[in-house]
């Protein structure tokens, strides 16, 4: 056999085995926006705080051990900055002021972590929600309602008719008016729910009820504007929460762990698949909540998300410590480069080639599609993807910054509505 019938008989293969493995989920795939880093954590991550776009906290529980991992140069190097057993909750409320709850125990800080003092306490929750320096409420499983007045030092147990368990979620927009979320079990029906108090919680009315839709947690980028993941779905509220919108973020039944916005248009969810081999999700939005685009997935499964700056994302996993950051928004940049009609769909040869670590990418769509450019090594392995998301017909170009790859011969293929068209072959020289 010629050489170059061996060689288009190698790319014929390496073009069937692409297809066959675009028919099942690589559960190995790695995005190139989004990288795991080394922070130190060994357990899950439940919570990751920053509180300006280099200084942050993550909580990691590998249970009974709980401990507080702090940077402050935007999650290159993170340090021990806390240690304990059965941490609850963690919140900061401004750059030096934070809290740690632990069961019938409030640790604080008053310069940004440096030193920690520990108030005890008579009464414990599982989730908090600090108003300001001073005034803070927190709620807890067996549908207790805590109030404080002194930052943490003395707790109070309010009467309530809340009734929730378990509770995910607390959001006080001043000392009369929050919010609550959590699920009210009645076998063989489990409800999510929120409430409302417009009385400083002494008293509560429903604000959703509902069998399929349970709201966990919360996030609000101002007083009128939040948002609450649930299951596949977002709900948004523009009115301190007397009203919800339900938007679905997807069709697959994931478990939405977590959720941040950096502004009232553009944020994170993310989740996971609740079976054997289920993936982690991390979807997007820059419409507000009312569309959104899978950002990146992962044999993670994700538990926890976080804004350091509009560009910079920190997603935590629920096992094994691993942390997994972007540094570019969490999408690959499309450039949209004309309007026109073109004849079909084409993929074009990417340049430079070979490149170093960046090559640009063009295609184009002549019909409206969900349109996926997928990264292959020379083994058929998926390794990125560089676009997931429908699109309008134009030409368009997209690059893949393979920073974190090593040299060697990788291939890149179109698909069209999960059907393959055109598969190119690349060199990375490093």
């Amino acid at each position: 056999m010629g050489g170059e019938s061996f060689m288009n008989l190698q790319k014929y293969i390496l073009i069937v085995f692409i297809f066959i493995s675009s028919l099942t989920y690589c559960n190995d795939i790695y995005a190139q926006n989004w990288f795991e880093v080394n922070c130190g954590a060994t357990g899950r991550i439940r919570e990751i705080i920053f509180v300006n776009s280099s200084t942050g906290y993550l909580l990691d529980e590998n249970y009974p051990a709980y401990s507080v991992l702090r940077t402050t140069n935007k999650g290159i190097n993170w340090t021990l900055n806390y240690s304990g057993t059965y941490f609850n909750d963690m919140e900061f409320i401004n750059q030096t002021t934070g809290f740690i709850y632990v069961a019938n125990k409030t640790i604080k800080t008053t310069n940004g972590g440096v030193n920690w003092l520990e108030y005890n306490a008579m009464f414990s929750a599982n989730t908090y929600n600090m108003l300001d320096s001073f005034i803070g409420y927190g709620v807890g499983y067996t549908s207790i309602l805590l109030k404080t007045f002194d930052g943490g030092q003395n707790w109070v147990s309010l009467s309530n008719n809340i009734n929730l368990y378990p509770v995910y979620g607390v959001k006080f927009f001043n000392q009369n008016t929050g919010i609550i979320t959590g699920e009210y079990i009645v076998k063989p029906q489990t409800y999510g729910r929120i409430l409302r108090t417009t009385n400083g919680g002494y008293n509560w009315y429903m604000a959703h009820n509902n069998t399929t839709i349970h709201p966990c947690f919360i996030k609000f980028v101002n007083n009128d504007t939040g948002f609450a993941a649930a299951n596949r779905n977002i709900m948004i509220t523009y009115d301190k929460g007397q009203n919800w919108l339900t938007i679905q973020v997807t069709s697959t039944f994931i478990s939405s762990l977590d959720i941040d916005f950096i502004n009232a248009t553009t944020g994170f969810i993310v989740g996971f698949v609740d079976n054997t081999g289920g993936l982690g999700y991390i979807y997007k939005t820059t419409t507000g909540g009312l569309n959104w685009n899978e950002s990146f997935s992962n044999v993670a499964k994700f538990q926890s998300v976080c804004f350091a700056d509009s560009l910079t994302i920190f997603a935590g996993a629920r096992s094994g410590g691993k942390l997994f950051k972007t540094t570019n928004g969490g999408l690959t940049p499309i450039i949209n480069l004309n309007n026109s009609v073109p004849d079909k769909h084409t993929l074009s040869q990417n340049y430079p080639n070979p490149f170093n670590p960046i090559t640009k990418i063009k295609f184009d769509v002549a019909l409206s599609s969900k349109i996926k450019i997928v990264v292959y090594n020379s083994l058929g392995k998926e390794m990125a993807i560089l676009v997931n998301e429908n699109m309008n017909v134009g030409s368009y170009e997209t690059e893949w910054n393979a920073e974190s790859f090593s040299s060697g011969i990788y291939y890149y293929s179109l698909f069209i509505n999960n059907n393959l068209i055109d598969t190119k072959k690349t060199v990375l020289i490093k």
